[in-house]
């Protein structure tokens, strides 16, 4: 007979138990424990990150004084971001006695070592000249040493130096190109931009409603108030989308909500008018209050115009 071979049954398989997640705090206070240790051997990137935390006050309680500290010694071993720390502190006066002078030698030092951060700065300084000359020219040449660096604060900041012909001539190709190398890197700023250019078009950019209204909801969608009642108006326009007054509503309410007096005038509007359904003076009323509160002259008119239309005031 054939040998028969017992089955042993396969062991159990057991799965590890799921491991808790860190409290943040406390990964924040394990960090700012090996920067100590790091910073205090001479680490300038842990100097850095502990002038960072006690900046902010991240993991520890915020001191500006100390934060200054550990910039500075970060600047003493030539650390690129220690000395744009550093100087940004010495020009707000944030922590430190406030010195234009030292902080524009630094700041022009981190720009010069490809700090985007400190080119952005430099670019600002010129055009307002402070701690040195006013010059377009010179904050178009900072800008565009940030914008190659990726920096998308800076491109759109370009873009828009390009399209008035700041500091050089017009170019608005070139403005096109940072504007778009921004938005798609996420600024909202950008996006609006492009959404205002390509809503209407120019002599070198041919009107594109739809791929305006795009970037007008990208900007809306991360909090952008000036996107949100350009985006409402396309909605209730149908312009480059389906014409969608819910939609556009919604983002009307929150311009509003956000401070943006014109859409709460405009929300006004459409409740009085019945756009929306059936008329609702009521409500309209509402909106047109909190729009003239704001100083809207538009909604000012329309709510005195409400108040004359009461039963006994014809």
């Amino acid at each position: 007979m054939p040998q028969i071979v017992p089955q042993i049954p396969p062991a159990p398989v057991v799965m590890p138990a799921p491991t808790p997640p860190l409290d943040p705090l406390l990964v924040l206070q394990m960090a700012l424990r090996n920067y100590l240790l790091a910073a205090e051997s001479g680490n300038s990137q842990a100097q850095n990150h502990l002038g960072f935390l006690f900046e902010r006050g991240q993991a520890v309680a915020q001191d500006l004084e100390t934060a200054v500290k550990w910039y500075a010694k970060a600047a003493a071993q030539n650390d690129p971001l220690g000395i744009y720390n550093l100087g940004r502190m010495l020009i707000s006066g944030r922590g430190v006695g406030q010195d234009i002078n030292k902080a524009v030698s630094l700041l022009t030092s981190a720009a010069e070592m490809n700090v985007a951060s400190a080119q952005l700065q430099m670019a600002l300084l010129h055009e307002l000249g402070i701690g040195v000359p006013a010059s377009q020219e010179l904050a178009l040449f900072w800008l565009k040493q940030a914008a190659e660096l990726g920096e998308p604060t800076a491109q759109n900041k370009l873009g828009i130096k390009l399209m008035r012909g700041e500091g050089g001539a017009v170019d608005v190709p070139q403005a096109m190109e940072w504007f778009t190398r921004a938005a798609e890197a996420g600024n909202a700023e950008a996006q609006v931009n492009l959404g205002l250019i390509l809503k209407e078009g120019l002599a070198d950019v041919p009107a594109d409603p739809a791929r305006a209204a795009n970037w007008f909801a990208l900007a809306a969608g991360q909090g952008n108030t000036p996107a949100m009642p350009k985006l409402a108006a396309m909605y209730e326009q149908g312009l480059g989308m389906p014409k969608n007054l819910r939609e556009a509503v919604y983002w009307y309410y929150r311009a509003a909500e956000a401070g943006h007096a014109p859409s709460a005038g405009r929300l006004g509007w459409l409740h009085e008018t019945g756009a929306l359904g059936r008329p609702d003076p009521a409500l309209a009323r509402l909106w047109y209050q909190q729009a003239a509160k704001a100083g809207d002259i538009d909604a000012q008119n329309n709510l005195a115009r409400l108040d004359k239309a009461k039963p006994g005031k014809r």
